[in-house]
């Protein structure tokens, strides 16, 4: 497994395959293309295998990943607190199974070199 951005063109081909064997395709959080910053409606995936070489996949380290999901999940949080609807426990409850799925999965992906010698 590893963790990637995806465009998403590799989302629509990957997603199944990602899902089937334990990973996803977070489709709900955009993310910016790191060598290209307008570029914003990428996609954070942890996906089966070895990233492959193509232009459409970027390997992002996992614990990025995690960082990301873990903060979409307090803001949802917060407007959870400010609108008790159960929307946003839905959102919530994905964002907790994402971040379940990436923990179960982080000791086989990259981690960022800085997070490797904290």
């Amino acid at each position: 497994m590893y963790t990637a951005l995806i465009s998403p063109r590799y989302a629509d081909r990957i997603e199944t395959a990602a899902r089937e064997a334990g990973g996803f395709v977070a489709r709900g959080l955009m993310a910016r293309h790191p060598a290209q910053p307008d570029t914003a409606n990428w996609f954070y995936a942890l996906l089966p295998d070895q990233a492959p070489e193509d232009p459409e996949v970027v390997p992002y380290p996992a614990d990025a990943v995690i960082h990301a999901l873990e903060a979409e999940r307090e803001r949802y949080r917060a407007m959870a607190r400010q609108h008790p609807d159960t929307l946003w426990q839905e959102a919530i409850r994905a964002l907790d199974d994402l971040l379940g799925r990436l923990h179960r999965q982080a000791p086989e992906c990259p981690r960022h070199p800085m997070a490797q010698t904290a």
